[in-house]
């Protein structure tokens, strides 16, 4: 009896030791998107508790995603070689934080404050509500009553997608 209470010990130390580890930087030689989505989205929320409130420019977020790698990698998207798009309004945790400008393949990645990163089809990005027309952009599927739009209106915001 006194192994297996023993071996169980060494096991959850064992488990206890990986927790709390610092986070590793994002290498931005084979970093994925959603690598780099989660890494936005944390920064985002460090920055959010850094401030006293989320950040409203890309130069207050930039400091607190130099722990995951160079910003301007961080916030580069592998698929379509361009930045990320990033929500400065987003506050509530279904809220998008970032996405992909233009994706690839008629899909983009897309990541919400809770860092969940979902692939979105163009349709369903489309049917995501938009800012400044209702309730912020959210990964969750818009509501009935609220007016719909898309996230459009950041990306075009953000100058649109870029032509390789």
């Amino acid at each position: 009896m006194r192994p297996v209470i023993l071996w169980l010990a060494c096991c959850a130390l064992v488990a206890a030791a990986g927790c709390g580890s610092e986070p590793r930087p994002v290498d931005p030689r084979n970093a994925s998107v959603n690598d780099k989505l989660v890494a936005v989205s944390k920064g985002f929320s460090e920055a959010t508790a850094g401030l006293g409130r989320p950040p409203k420019t890309d130069a207050e977020l930039r400091p607190y995603l130099e722990r995951f790698g160079p910003p301007d990698e961080v916030l580069r998207s592998p698929n379509d070689d361009q930045p990320l798009v990033v929500n400065f309004r987003a506050v509530a945790p279904g809220d998008v934080v970032a996405c992909e400008r233009a994706g690839a393949g008629g899909r983009r990645a897309a990541v919400n404050v809770r860092g969940e990163v979902s692939t979105i089809s163009e349709a369903d990005f489309a049917r995501l509500q938009s800012p400044g027309t209702g309730p912020k952009p959210k990964m969750d599927p818009p509501t009935e009553g609220h007016k719909q739009g898309s996230l459009k209106g950041i990306i075009d915001k953000a100058g649109g997608p870029k032509q390789p």
